[in-house]
């Protein structure tokens, strides 16, 4: 999530997301949009590993995680996490892991180009992140939905 324009940048859904799946992730991203100037994120074990900050370091981004145990230190993913649950992972019946990512990219699309946010004057988030003067100001912030 883009903590500036609230858009979901992507989702990676799967049984397990180590370390090296997560970065693997984040460079396909890079690609598109480049690499951000900071992260925030959880203590999951993907995020304080060893590979993570080394790739962090690799890429001079800043790591920013919120205290454990404090998830309003991040809030703008408590609130997408709630409406990614109320609205898609309650709503759906996931009848296998390509099933589920069909879903929520559906689910993620309308987040972005569709769903009016309050926040951004109504635009919605890839509309708002499209506009000049948000340009170049990306900071991702993370989140493992179901997981807090």
């Amino acid at each position: 999530m883009d903590k500036l324009t609230t858009e979901n940048l992507m989702n990676e859904l799967d049984f397990s997301l180590p370390a090296e799946r997560v970065t693997a992730a984040f460079d396909r991203l890079a690609a598109e949009r480049g690499y951000p100037k900071r992260i925030r994120s959880d203590n999951g074990p993907e995020f304080t590993s060893n590979h993570f900050h080394g790739w962090l370091e690799q890429h001079a981004m800043i790591h920013d995680p919120i205290d454990p145990g404090k998830p309003c230190q991040n809030g703008y993913n408590e609130s997408y996490n709630a409406r990614l649950r109320e609205e898609c992972l309650n709503e759906h019946i996931f009848l296998s892991a390509p099933d589920a990512r069909e879903k929520i990219e559906n689910w993620s699309k309308h987040y972005n180009n569709v769903r009016p946010k309050r926040a951004l004057e109504g635009i919605p988030p890839r509309v708002y992140a499209r506009h000049p003067a948000t340009t170049n100001k990306l900071e991702i912030s993370l989140l493992r939905s179901g997981t807090n």
